[in-house]
């Protein structure tokens, strides 16, 4: 590695070795690839889901591999299909029950890391009310957008010091999800 994010250099690379395939191919990849990787997340253990994970990332701490699969593996990959509707001009399919728990967990991490009170009202299909503590902030902003602005969030901003919390598997504050459809 030449020394740069381990993240953004490991993608690289994948992007470099995939770039030659075509999209029937990684189509057919992604159908076939799915069910085993969802089987394989379902039969780790729970010694195994406990194991220390270090992602190599600036400001954060050593996850566990049962908050690498089941919050960063199904996350990231939302995240993108969002980055790609946008890329190509089209509006991503949002519905409650598959997008809305997506969001719902970012908010539980979102309140794990920063840990102010807060009443948080994301609009649209994936939104919901949110609230933990008495006397916080309120916010209301786009589910979409609170999420893809988390993402990009630093350490010092406050409340939006998000990103992905390096132990909130074992810091989950109570966050009430109120208003829900």
């Amino acid at each position: 590695m030449s020394g740069g994010l381990r993240l953004t250099e490991l993608t690289a690379l994948q992007v470099r070795e995939h770039a030659h395939l075509t999209t029937v191919y990684l189509r057919a990849a992604l159908h076939e690839g799915v069910p085993r990787g969802l089987a394989a997340r379902r039969a780790l253990s729970a010694e195994r889901r406990a194991a220390p994970y270090d992602p190599q990332l600036p400001g954060e701490g050593v996850w566990t591999l049962g908050y690498l699969f089941d919050v960063v593996h199904t996350r990231d990959p939302w995240m993108h299909r969002i980055d790609i509707c946008r890329a190509i001009g089209r509006e991503p399919v949002l519905t409650p029950e598959h997008d809305g728990r997506i969001v719902a967990d970012a908010v539980e991490d979102w309140a794990a890391r920063h840990g102010c009170p807060f009443d948080l009202d994301l609009t649209g299909p994936a939104g919901g009310r949110f609230h933990a503590g008495h006397g916080g902030v309120g916010l209301r902003a786009d589910a979409v957008e609170f999420c893809r602005t988390c993402r990009a969030a630093r350490p010092d901003q406050g409340c939006w010091r998000s990103g992905l919390p390096s132990d909130a598997v074992h810091r989950r504050r109570d966050v009430d999800r109120r208003g829900t459809p």
